[in-house]
């Protein structure tokens, strides 16, 4: 079975669940959707219009990662697979319809809200679970509890999330990405604001990305020099220094690394609330990286890396949260 369709969410972070008050606005709801950086969709089978929907944004934006949601035969599941939709989201654990799924290679992620439920679906061999309805079912903290003893699992919680919440849900390892219906109300559809709708998902990618200046880097011929760099700096702002192998921090602010690294002058760091993200969004956006700083964890888990591009004679340094 393929699962790169729900690496790719990951790699987003964030996914509309709904489907539109017409066929009609398929289209240009999509293209709000990746206007603002989205291009994921999970359409709602909740309407007689869902399968057009499904049809017509395949059609028209191919590259979109289309899922059918609230699932419940295998009747949808051909019917979804023949419109277009690349995975099958259920609201519940069905063990049978599961495994009709994978039999068809059309990855499914069905709700989960208990360990009981979680333990059944490992056992079928799946380890991307959708969380639903995750705020009413405990939130974060429930979620957080649960990954304890399903550590190998990824979720995608759903249900009471919005742009005020969604940060705690992604903070957390264990969360691929989340899901919601309030990228856009089915007010604005009506209305044709397909610009509000763009700016959510804007701001919806933005708290995704997260990304925070963390620190300046400093190049220095010698420890000496980068010492006394630091020393002044410690000084004049009242910061700690940090002795470490390749470098002295003054704070956390600013390093002095005691040789030249990347940068003319030194490096910018930003940190991400997830370095896989930020990496997936920069090549998505056709910004070169240099493959050769990319670091990551024991675990394969992505560090940190630099952007191919010096600003100023200063490398950007992007070091993830998680």
């Amino acid at each position: 079975m393929n699962t790169q369709i729900f690496e790719q969410i990951a790699d987003l972070g964030v996914v509309p669940v709904l489907c539109p008050p017409s066929a009609d606005d398929a289209e240009p709801l999509a293209a709000a959707f990746c206007e603002g950086g989205v291009h994921a969709f999970e359409v709602t089978m909740r309407k007689p219009w869902a399968l057009e929907v499904i049809c017509r944004v395949h059609k028209a934006f191919p590259h979109m990662l289309l899922g059918a949601g609230t699932v419940f035969t295998k009747e949808q599941v051909d019917a979804a697979k023949e419109a277009g939709a690349a995975f099958i989201v259920m609201p519940g654990f069905d063990k049978e319809l599961c495994e009709y799924c994978m039999a068809q290679e059309l990855p499914p992620l069905p709700g989960t809200t208990t360990a009981t439920e979680i333990t059944a679906a490992v056992k079928l061999g799946l380890r991307h679970l959708k969380y639903f309805p995750a705020e009413q079912n405990g939130g974060i903290a429930a979620l957080s509890l649960l990954h304890g003893p399903f550590s190998q699992c990824q979720f995608v919680p759903t249900g009471g999330i919005n742009l005020d919440i969604m940060a705690a849900y992604l903070d957390k390892p264990f969360v691929a990405a989340i899901g919601g219906g309030f990228f856009a109300s089915q007010e604005d559809i009506k209305a044709g604001r397909w610009d509000k709708i763009t700016a959510t998902c804007q701001k919806a990618l933005d708290i995704s990305l997260g990304f925070e200046l963390a620190h300046v880097g400093l190049n220095h011929g010698d420890e000496a020099a980068a010492l006394a760099a630091a020393q002044r700096f410690s000084k004049l702002f009242r910061l700690p220094l940090v002795h470490g192998n390749s470098a002295i921090f003054a704070g956390t602010a600013v390093e002095n690394r005691k040789s030249p690294f990347c940068g003319a002058n030194g490096h910018i760091a930003f940190t991400a609330r997830s370095a896989r993200r930020a990496l997936a969004w920069y090549r998505r956006c056709g910004v070169p990286i240099l493959e050769e700083t990319i670091r990551k964890a024991a675990d394969g888990t992505l560090q940190s890396f630099y952007l191919a591009e010096e600003i100023a004679g200063f490398a950007v340094h992007v070091v993830g949260k998680k």
